[in-house]
């Protein structure tokens, strides 16, 4: 997939995106976004005041959670599950339409409407 490809694919996942997972993404980047909804989606997440040996460190890497930390630290949110981007993301990772509603906990139909733009 060319660059020019992959950012068109960003930008798609992006425009799916919750605001604070946009915001992470602008941040930390699409896939640390991601990570984070499929790692922590449903649950309540207060950004620590350090990175190191922190929950968010474990779902999404020391990096980018030190680089969230800098902007968000001491933020307190539910993470959202954000299916529909999740979906796009793990198709082009080149998985079939069951796995993604396994992974997702959602119906065949839901992951097809979310590819399909519904």
């Amino acid at each position: 997939m060319t660059s020019a490809s992959i950012d068109h694919l960003h930008q798609q996942i992006k425009n799916r995106l919750p605001p604070v997972l946009e915001e992470i993404a602008e941040i930390a980047g699409v896939e640390v976004a991601l990570n984070l909804a499929l790692q922590g989606g449903g649950r309540r997440l207060r950004v620590p005041r350090e990175a190191t040996g922190s929950r968010l460190a474990s779902w999404v890497g020391s990096d980018a959670a030190t680089r969230i930390v800098q902007h968000m630290s001491y933020m307190y949110f539910e993470i959202p599950q954000a299916k529909s981007a999740c979906a796009l993301w793990m198709r082009h990772e080149g998985k079939s339409i069951e796995d993604i509603a396994y992974s997702l906990k959602s119906t065949r139909r839901s992951v097809q409407n979310w590819l399909n733009g519904a």
